[in-house]
């Protein structure tokens, strides 16, 4: 769930939820959805685009692209969340870290896949 907000879209969880019951809360599960259909929205486009332009693209860099885009937008979501994540260092969560490595995985292994074509 997320953090405390005052914004028209907050949501509230009835009690029995692991939520904080009757709080205006940042809505982090439909965050994760919108920016996950952008994703697919982004890719999709990015394929569709290679195969009519007939580009040859190194093997996997669609799902090293989605690595890259996932791993920022899992970042942002986490940022909205209000449930304890445990801290590793500076304030930042476990899911931080590995969606930092998410990250530098799929731009290493796009920038590999784009060396071994030239």
């Amino acid at each position: 769930y997320g953090k405390e907000c005052d914004l028209p879209w907050a949501i509230t969880f009835k009690p029995g939820v692991e939520a904080p019951p009757n709080i205006p809360l940042h809505p982090t599960q439909f965050y994760a959805i919108i920016l996950e259909a952008l994703i697919w929205c982004c890719l999709a486009y990015t394929e569709k685009k290679r195969e009519a332009s007939n580009l040859f693209k190194p093997s996997g860099a669609l799902f090293y692209s989605w690595m890259v885009l996932h791993g920022i937008a899992r970042i942002i979501v986490e940022h909205f969340r209000g449930d304890y994540r445990g801290d590793i260092a500076a304030g930042f969560s476990v899911s931080f870290f590995l969606s930092l490595a998410m990250i530098l995985a799929g731009i290493f292994l796009i920038f590999r896949g784009k060396k071994r074509l030239d």
